[in-house]
């Protein structure tokens, strides 16, 4: 029987090195991805996931509006240092002034902090903070549509944020992408 050499070494051996260090494809693969706990927001999402419901001490309130979501954990503020009304986001936005929403698309609202400065007002073009929980996702805010890089942009890693205006994106905001930042 003739045998062609590949260069490479036997599944055998490679997950014999990685036993010998007590390592394990299973526990390599953990370490590689964030907390099971938050979702991806790399993923295109169904416009249905804006009606997602979480409940906070009895009540109950869209995912996009809640104080804190496991959903949707990178957040947009009206006011400048975190101030005033927010919205949650959980996935890539094409344009925040025309979001997907079933029955054609319609601008994004502020709609947490009822009652606070910027409260139902459109979130394109009008934030003026941000901050990012995930924990393995960056976001990235563009000054235009379409996460278009001839303008302004800025990437916020996780567990980080800041003034929209520092970086020439007060309400100058259209859309928002995200990575993985590992």
């Amino acid at each position: 029987m003739v045998t062609k050499k590949s260069g490479r070494k036997p599944a055998s051996v490679v997950a014999g090195v990685f036993t010998a260090l007590g390592l394990t494809a299973l526990t390599l693969a953990a370490s590689a991805v964030p907390a099971a706990a938050e979702s991806n927001p790399m993923i295109e999402g169904d416009y249905k996931q804006w009606d997602a419901v979480e409940i906070v001490n009895g009540n109950s309130f869209p995912a996009r509006c809640a104080d804190h979501t496991e959903q949707f954990r990178f957040r947009f503020y009206y006011s400048p240092n975190y101030q005033g009304a927010f919205i949650n986001i959980g996935h890539p936005l094409y344009d925040l002034l025309a979001v997907y929403a079933g029955d054609g698309a319609h601008p994004l609202k502020f709609c947490g902090g009822e009652g606070a400065a910027g409260w139902g007002q459109n979130v394109g073009n009008n934030a003026a903070s941000v901050y990012n929980w995930y924990d393995g996702y960056c976001g990235t805010v563009y000054y235009y549509a379409g996460y278009n890089r001839k303008g302004a942009y800025k990437t916020y890693w996780p567990h980080s944020g800041g003034n929209l205006q520092d970086v020439g994106l007060r309400n100058d905001n259209r859309s928002i992408d995200f990575a993985n930042c590992w």
